[in-house]
């Protein structure tokens, strides 16, 4: 059995291609994971309107109802929706 160049080249150049394809998948799908995680959900006090913070938010404002929330150690994150 022969195998020309071409085909050898075409086969390598593939299975490159699909190595470099798949790292920038999984790392796509980890940033992706990273950057959910990173965010926290809580309810607002006032109006119970579900708000996304960051972690390194103090207080942020309710798009619903305009109340200013602390996001301090002692406010907890809602995980439920």
């Amino acid at each position: 059995m022969k195998i020309d160049f071409l085909s050898l080249f075409l086969g390598y150049l593939f299975v490159f291609l699909a190595v470099i394809f798949a790292a920038w998948l999984i790392s796509a799908w980890r940033q992706y994971r990273f950057s959910r995680s990173a965010r926290r959900s809580y309810r607002c006090t006032i109006c119970s309107h579900k708000i996304q913070a960051g972690q390194a938010i103090v207080s942020v404002r309710c798009p619903s109802c305009g109340a200013r929330i602390r996001l301090d150690k002692l406010s907890e994150p809602s995980d439920s929706i």
